[in-house]
């Protein structure tokens, strides 16, 4: 049986069981597997490592554990805006440079001791919330720069990119910020359904 894994922070932990890989939580990465699980019974099983909080280098620092010895045959990463919230709120943020060479670590690594697995880089997001309304001239900025980073590393890998701010944007234009993120970053049940549909449709191209 395959291996997909599901790699970020929060919005990829989404209250995932850390003892039960069955378990995936109550986000994308559950939706997703679904999908897969029915369109591909059998073939694929699909484990969530997101944390909660974690910035771009602490997934690199977990990444042999976490990712290395699990070999994937696929993986999917979200991570980014982290980076530019702790920095909001603690001082401990990890600047665009930081962010842009862990990113090039990160996947130097996988391209170099996992050369057949193929790679999806999900772009981070950010849209006005209660979360973010403080500072959302900053959280843009730098949340934005993480995606063009985060899409430059996938050019520069031959990784395959998957635009979310976009989607996520036009689907609150129609309804609500509310309705798809709960406070501007975590999403609700639709905003999950969302990024699902997304991230799927490029697995529908490579599964």
């Amino acid at each position: 049986m395959k291996t997909i894994l599901f790699m970020g922070d929060s919005i990829t932990d989404a209250g995932r069981c850390r003892t039960d890989d069955h378990l995936l939580g109550n986000g994308y990465a559950t939706m997703t597997a679904g999908k897969i699980g029915v369109g591909y019974p059998g073939v694929y099983q699909c484990i969530n490592r997101g944390i909660s909080g974690n910035r771009s280098i602490d997934i690199y620092a977990r990444m042999n554990e976490d990712i290395l010895d699990l070999k994937p045959d696929f993986i999917s990463i979200l991570m980014g805006v982290n980076d530019v919230w702790h920095g909001l709120e603690a001082g401990n943020g990890v600047s665009p440079e930081v962010y842009r060479q862990t990113y090039s670590m990160l996947l130097e690594k996988i391209s170099q001791q996992l050369p057949k697995t193929k790679v999806i880089i999900m772009e981070p997001y950010v849209q006005s919330g209660s979360g973010t309304n403080r500072y959302l001239e900053q959280f843009r900025e730098g949340v934005n720069t993480c995606a063009k980073i985060s899409k430059s590393m996938a050019e520069q890998y031959h990784a395959f990119f998957v635009p979310l701010q976009q989607m996520l944007d036009d689907f609150a234009a129609k309804t609500s910020n509310e309705t798809v993120l709960l406070d501007g970053v975590h999403p609700t049940y639709v905003g999950h359904a969302l990024i699902s549909n997304a991230l799927y449709a490029q697995y529908q191209k490579l599964l």
